[in-house]
């Protein structure tokens, strides 16, 4: 004969391991439900991205078109200035915070970049100056290049003498200030590069 199984102590013994799986899944829900404000499965769920601000989306679109000598200069209550362009990284520096103060306020430089810098100059350029440098480069005869701190530049080949070229390199780049901002300080075109007579 066999011995009879008891039907009834396996169903006991299910039932008792079931409640002991649902204590234990009842007993995490609840941790979790509860969890520190710090865990990162809350954190995640629970900010939401801040928005960008004015003076923020500015700074992103400057720093991504920014080209040679540049700054960016901020103030209170969202007031900025920037410049780019520039040759020399003092005036870019100066004429941002010019730009931002103009709005009001007092401001500070948050952000720089230095220009190009070339063997030939003794301050940093440009791009676009260095673009005129190759092509003065390149030219004959008695020629001439100024260049102003703020990035503007000049140049001159096949003059007819160096003291001539010299005059109308000075002129050529003084003439591209025009419109120029009243409140911006005039920093005069120097001719760095001449040939002689």
């Amino acid at each position: 004969m066999t011995p009879d199984k008891n039907p009834t102590v396996f169903i006991d013994f299910a039932i008792l391991a079931s409640a002991i799986v649902l204590i234990g899944l009842l007993f995490q829900v609840s941790r979790i439900g509860t969890s520190e404000p710090s865990s990162p499965a809350i954190d995640v769920a629970q900010e939401a991205p801040a928005e960008e601000t004015t003076v923020q989306k500015a700074h992103k679109k400057w720093r991504a078109e920014a080209r040679g000598a540049a700054a960016f200069a901020v103030g209170s209550e969202s007031i900025f200035g920037w410049t780019s362009g520039y040759n020399e990284l003092d005036a870019a520096r100066q004429d941002a915070l010019s730009w931002c103060t103009e709005q009001g306020g007092t401001c500070e430089v948050m952000d720089q970049l230095k220009g190009i810098e070339h063997r030939a100059f003794s301050t940093t350029i440009a791009p676009e100056t260095l673009a005129a440098w190759q092509k003065y480069t390149s030219g004959r005869g008695f020629k001439a290049f100024a260049t102003a701190p703020e990035g503007f530049v000049g140049f001159v080949s096949d003059g007819q003498s160096a003291v001539i070229a010299r005059i109308q390199v000075k002129q050529a780049c003084e003439a591209q200030k025009k419109g120029r901002a009243a409140h911006l300080p005039d920093r005069p075109c120097v001719v760095v590069f001449s040939t002689r007579d």
